[in-house]
């Protein structure tokens, strides 16, 4: 009995491991046969699509599709509204189609297109991708730009990114995507990457000299300089290869660091001398307008004449002016004393006239004092000079001699006479009277002998 029991208690247990095999072979089974691909169809020779429509997204900015001889010959291609399209038949672009369904063979093809069209593509372009892409100058790659405050020139780097779109379909065609087969966004990316750097280089460096920024106001002016090469770079690819850029951006634009230290000292000292020129505006502008304050406080007459002598301080013409008003003082006193003595040699010869007349009158009357009429004639014509003579001599020590040939005064002390240049006589020399021959004292008009005028 146990024997027995054991043995169907083996039977048993092989049948539930078998059992449990042919289930986990079942579950595997059945998870491949989930996981696994479709078959692809079988292909049909005979079967035709009746149109061609793209099945993309609109993320890429183009995508080639390659048509081949699976269309029938009246089959169109369907452009949607989101993009445009170029027919590349046997290696000849067609087009752009905009929006709608066009014909993949023509007329030209005969009954049988598909023998005639060797190769037929079809370019898809959006018209509202736009790929941005990097753009940067490396440091064999700065330009030059002068400094408008400091006036030397610095090297200038940037970089940041911009947007690419397509505005001309054909042309981009042509110049860029005809150049490969396989030609991609990546390689465009990379094209446009090269092709860009010396174009907005030139771009930036147009614009910096337009707005001469200086080079510490890179960062503030950096929209006004990304707006204005935005305006220039945008239609600046469309006549070559048919894309124009958008939302160009600037991310940094800067000089090398050594550049920018030495500069920071060149501005320093430039900087102090502006702070002193700064100060020294402000010092003028107050003094203008304390000046302004005092002419309207003294009146005009009295601001005229700080006027004019601050004008003449200005020009430094101070010199001149003094030089020819004491000039003019002097030829106005050499006049004046002329005219005094003018009026003295006139004022003596009316004393003599008028003592010849007497003279002559008493001479007529029969009168014998012809001795005490002379005598007396002599004393008054020796006071009067006397007189002239003290007078003369106080004009000359506070007013100067009077030269005895043009009448010129001059000072005590002079060797050669201001006016005509002739030798002056010393201050103790004697002169000889023209008419008796006494000698009487230098710069005497009158003798006191004979009372005949000395100096003529």
């Amino acid at each position: 009995m146990n024997s027995l029991l054991e043995v169907s208690g083996g039977l048993i247990g092989g049948i539930v491991a078998a059992v449990a095999i042919v289930a986990v072979a079942a579950v595997l089974i059945a998870i491949y046969l989930r996981n696994r691909p479709p078959r692809p169809p079988r292909p049909d020779t005979n079967s035709t699509k009746k149109y061609l429509e793209y099945t993309g997204n609109n993320e890429k900015l183009f995508e080639l599709v390659d048509v081949g001889t699976s269309y029938d010959k009246t089959a169109p291609f369907i452009v949607p509204p989101t993009h445009c399209a170029i027919l590349i038949r046997n290696g000849t672009p067609l087009g752009p189609y905009e929006q709608g369904e066009y014909p993949l063979y023509d007329a030209h093809d005969g009954g049988n297109p598909k023998q005639s069209v060797h190769s037929l593509k079809v370019l898809y372009i959006s018209k509202t991708v736009r790929v941005r892409i990097r753009w940067g100058t490396q440091e064999h790659e700065r330009f030059q730009y002068q400094e408008p405050r400091l006036g030397i020139f610095v090297s200038v780097g940037a970089f940041g990114t911009m947007e690419i779109g397509v505005r001309d379909a054909m042309t981009f065609y042509k110049e860029l995507v005809a150049s490969s087969p396989n030609y991609s966004t990546e390689d465009l990316q990379n094209h446009l990457r090269s092709l860009t750097v010396d174009d907005v280089n030139e771009t930036l460096e147009s614009v910096l000299k337009k707005k001469q920024v200086p080079y510490t106001e890179f960062t503030t002016e950096k929209r006004a300089i990304q707006r204005e090469a935005n305006a220039i770079l945008s239609e600046h690819f469309v006549p070559d290869y048919g894309i124009e850029i958008r939302n160009f951006l600037i991310e940094n634009i800067n000089i090398p660091k050594e550049e920018e230290e030495a500069f920071h000292n060149l501005d320093r000292e430039e900087t102090a001398k502006a702070r002193a020129e700064k100060q020294k505006r402000e010092e003028h502008e107050r003094a203008r307008e304390e000046y302004e304050r005092n002419e309207e406080t003294y009146g005009w007459e009295k601001a005229a004449e700080r006027r004019r002598k601050r004008d003449v301080l200005e020009d430094m013409e101070m010199d001149d002016t003094i030089y020819n008003r004491n000039r003019d003082r002097e030829r106005e006193e050499r006049e004046y004393e002329r005219d005094l003595q003018h009026e003295d040699e006139e004022r003596a010869w009316s004393r003599e006239d008028k003592a010849a007349d007497r003279e002559e009158r008493m001479f007529n009357k029969g009168l014998d004092v012809r001795s005490d009429v002379e005598k007396s004639k002599n004393e008054a014509i020796a006071s009067v000079a006397a007189a002239e003579a003290a007078s003369e001599k106080s004009a000359a020590v506070n007013a100067g001699h009077h030269c005895s040939v043009c009448g010129s005064s001059y000072k005590p002390g002079a060797k050669y006479c201001p006016g005509c240049g002739a030798v002056l006589p010393r201050e103790d020399e004697h002169v000889a009277c023209p008419s008796c021959g006494n000698q009487v004292p230098w710069g005497t008009q009158f003798c006191p002998f004979c009372g005949n005028k000395v100096i003529k």
